[in-house]
């Protein structure tokens, strides 16, 4: 997916952002990513799409709309 390798590529460039990655939400793969040497893809993917499908139910049963983007932020990765 060249979009979203292309939009990666553009947030990596502002400052003190060492790696992103766009990840499937259903399934946990890695749709696109940009890290530095060594970044490990596959394991920040199951985590990232285990955390948005828990912040979706709950907010479903607190009777809020689902988030529309989240962002998740390591100090050290």
């Amino acid at each position: 997916m060249r979009v979203g390798s292309d939009l990666l590529d553009r947030v990596i460039q502002v400052r003190g952002i060492r790696g992103a990655i766009l990840v499937s939400e259903s399934d946990g793969l890695v749709v696109a990513a940009a890290l530095s040497a060594g970044g490990q893809g596959a394991p920040i993917a199951a985590l990232a799409a285990s955390l948005t499908q828990r912040i979706r139910r709950a907010a479903r049963a607190a009777g809020l709309a689902p988030p529309e983007v989240v962002q998740l932020r390591a100090d050290h990765g």
